[in-house]
């Protein structure tokens, strides 16, 4: 197979949510990859968001197909999915399938396969774990069917590897471990290009940082709580930079009541410079979520020199040794928060470089070249197959 013959169709329900996918296939046009990326979406506003113009060698499709409804009536939803692609994309060019998530995606790549013969991979995601597997028993047939005729099952973070294997049938776990492989979200170049200097200056008070929406499952009260334990024992502050979401309210009526006066409440900051500026004027970034993906703005901190809190089991769960740059927390426990926050204060100002340099794993250029070679292999086996 010539190699820039390839083609490659994405399903991807969450593209026109999600700046990083929009990074990943640009990447990919970029290391010669033809491309169609299949954006089902809910409302008329998110048609074109984060199109990437400009390349021959992408092609998007957004179809307004998507119902609430279909949140509950899931096989509806994926039929309804897979008709609009089989009409408007003409699937038997493209060598392989690149399903975004494992159910939403996953079912429409399964049924391609089982139609056109066209090989998938999949990713597992924060929803497919959290949501889909907690709340829908009755979708579990589903789930095995399509990581079993899956030719390569993608995680964002070991953890989630993990979660899944714990969940899985026992004698399925050996075929998921053959065909499972770990590749992070890459950060944009911005973050690895631009540094802020290091401000070692300030040791007193401990500077603790946020950035984020304002959704309940950001466990913004148990960040706020952690850092309530900290500033009894030492002078210490915490800025929230964000907004929006499920819980925004219950933080600003949880601040009024004046009990917690080391807390900065700061807007959304859309521009770079400026958060890039924030970054620089803390010491340690604190995320505790109770459901995390993966977690970009750990990795932004990361490269801007700030160590970060997490929770144990989600996000970036596993990428880093103990000791170093990170600290996996119990969210449910303000305890357990304040005592990952002391563990990576106590390393100040050390570590800052080393943080850095952690973050330059997250690099676009090295995870779309991952993908391509990824691509290039499934595609050349399904050859090889088919000539048998």
């Amino acid at each position: 197979m010539a190699k820039s013959k390839l083609k490659v169709l994405h399903i991807c329900s969450d593209y026109a949510k999600q700046r990083l996918y929009r990074d990943l296939v640009v990447k990919l046009a970029k290391n010669h990859v033809e491309q169609f990326v299949y954006v089902p979406v809910r409302s008329k506003e998110e048609v074109n968001r984060n199109l990437a113009d400009g390349y021959h060698n992408i092609q998007f499709r957004y179809s307004n197909v998507l119902r609430k409804y279909h949140r509950l009536c899931f096989r509806l939803k994926t039929s309804k999915v897979l008709n609009d692609v089989q009409k408007h994309v003409d699937i038997r060019q493209y060598a392989i399938t690149h399903a975004h998530f494992l159910y939403s995606d996953g079912v429409v790549a399964r049924k391609i396969q089982k139609k056109f013969d066209i090989p998938y991979i999949v990713a597992v995601r924060n929803t497919d774990i959290n949501v889909f597997m907690k709340y829908r028993p009755d979708l579990r047939w589903i789930c095995w069917d399509i990581l079993r005729n899956a030719s390569q099952v993608v995680f964002v973070t070991p953890s989630y590897f993990q979660k899944l294997s714990e969940l899985a049938p026992s004698n399925f776990r050996a075929l998921l471990e053959n065909k499972s492989k770990v590749i992070p979200n890459g950060l944009d170049e911005f973050w690895h290009e631009n540094h802020s200097p290091f401000d070692n200056a300030s040791e007193c008070p401990l500077r603790l940082l946020y950035v984020g929406d304002f959704s309940q499952n950001k466990n913004i009260a148990g960040a706020i709580k952690a850092a309530k334990i900290l500033n009894d024992e030492n002078p210490t502050t915490l800025t929230l930079v964000g907004s929006g979401g499920d819980g925004e309210k219950f933080i600003d009526d949880m601040l009024a009541t004046g009990n917690y006066p080391f807390v900065a409440r700061v807007g959304r900051i859309n521009d770079r410079e400026a958060l890039r500026e924030i970054y620089g004027a803390h010491d340690i970034f604190l995320m505790p979520s109770f459901f995390e993906t993966f977690g970009l703005s750990y990795i932004e901190a990361l490269s801007q020199g700030l160590p970060v809190v997490h929770t144990q089991g989600q996000g970036i769960d596993g990428y880093f040794p103990v000791g170093g740059v990170a600290e996996a927390v119990d969210p449910s426990n303000p305890a357990s928060i304040a005592e990952g926050i002391r563990a990576l204060s106590k390393r100040l100002p050390s570590i800052k470089t080393q943080c850095v340099q952690e973050s330059k794993k997250f690099n676009w250029n090295v995870i779309s070249k991952n993908y391509k070679e990824l691509y290039y292999k499934i595609a050349c086996q399904q050859i090889q197959h088919q000539g048998q």
